[in-house]
């Protein structure tokens, strides 16, 4: 009998939420698709390093031309949206838009000029890089030491210009990225112009004014010593060829702190058990690296022309100007240079 009451009263309560306020559901969740920002790419979707350029203000009314021209787009694919700054190598449409078909990709045209405000038809480019034009503060010359020389008697259809708004200058062109640098075309011919760095203390690929004071800070001297090991015989001559030609050495920094490098100046030959020095201009742009600042960051890398020569190496040894030595570990760990897989293998440095 109690078991019959029971049963009706828990029939009566269900009925009662059936006819009044439904019950309560969990909240449907849903799911933001994240996006990937990827740049400029080209055509063949290979990423552009260095795809835009900033004008000097007066130049922004004349509109964009058509090798700024550039396609905001969106590909959406199974968990990821890809937006990116489509950039053609061709002026023609045509091929543009083949690649946009092909891709599944949604596309507007933009221009790809900094700095100015676009128009009504056609606006700045969305999905740019943050900045490709300046370079690291850490490195390149300074714009107060960069020395500027009009030539006279050299006109293109160009115009470059330092960019204001950056810290320093790497390179003198304009198509490269984090140069510093911005060129763009003009209808008539224009005065070129030559750039020059008045400071041998800073990392630059800017050429070194010839008047520039004596290096204070930085490289100092660097030393190599090619190990006294036989590589084997040369089967023309009977000698033993343990050696190297068209050596130098490169030094590269993280690519979080500017992705740049220098190189100092090619030895034609070098041989085993000799040692070989750079000094002065032989060390090119890498004689105002200061390392104390970048040297847990940077690594250095052997280099030559000639992939069949057979060395081993056993030092590589870098004065300051502070006197300060720095070596370069693992160098002596490597039976033979070059590499047999044809990369330059990167070594890093150790403050002695």
């Amino acid at each position: 009998m109690w078991i019959k009451v029971i049963l009706a009263i828990i029939l009566a309560f269900e009925l009662q939420n059936l006819d009044g306020c439904p019950t309560s559901s969990p909240p449907v969740r849903t799911r933001v698709q994240p996006t990937k920002r990827l740049g400029c790419i080209d055509q063949n979707g290979n990423k552009v390093a260095r795809c835009t350029t900033r004008l000097d203000p007066r130049e922004c009314p004349t509109g964009c031309s058509n090798d700024q021209l550039g396609w905001d787009c969106s590909t959406q694919k199974p968990y990821t949206r890809d937006l990116y700054t489509l950039v053609c190598n061709s002026i023609l449409a045509e091929d543009c838009l083949t690649y946009i078909d092909s891709s599944q990709s949604t596309c507007t045209p933009c221009c790809r000029v900094r700095g100015c405000e676009g128009s009504a038809q056609m606006k700045t480019c969305a999905y740019i890089p943050h900045d490709d034009i300046c370079p690291h503060h850490t490195i390149g010359c300074p714009l107060d030491d960069i020395k500027t020389t009009l030539l006279f008697f050299e006109r293109k259809k160009m115009k470059c210009s330092l960019d204001e708004d950056c810290n320093t200058i790497m390179d003198v062109s304009g198509d490269i990225a984090n140069s510093g640098v911005n060129c763009w075309g003009t209808p008539r011919p224009k005065k070129q112009k030559t750039y020059c760095c008045n400071n041998r203390n800073v990392i630059t690929k800017v050429p070194i004014c010839e008047d520039a004071p004596p290096s204070t800070a930085g490289i100092k001297k660097i030393t190599l010593k090619i190990k006294n090991e036989d590589c084997g015989l040369d089967v023309w001559f009977g000698l033993d060829d343990c050696g190297g030609r068209n050596i130098k050495l490169k030094f590269s920094i993280d690519p979080d702190k500017g992705s740049e490098y220098c190189s100092v100046e090619e030895k034609p030959h070098l041989w085993k058990n000799h040692y070989a020095t750079w000094t002065g201009d032989q060390l090119k742009g890498c004689e105002g690296m200061n390392l104390d600042q970048v040297y847990w960051y940077t690594t250095v890398s052997i280099e030559t022309s000639e992939p069949n020569d057979k060395f081993g190496i056993q030092l590589i040894q870098i004065k300051m100007h502070d006197n300060t030595i720095y070596e370069v570990l693992g160098v002596e760990s490597i039976d033979q240079f070059p590499s047999n897989t044809g990369n330059p293998r990167r070594f890093q440095l150790k403050k002695v």
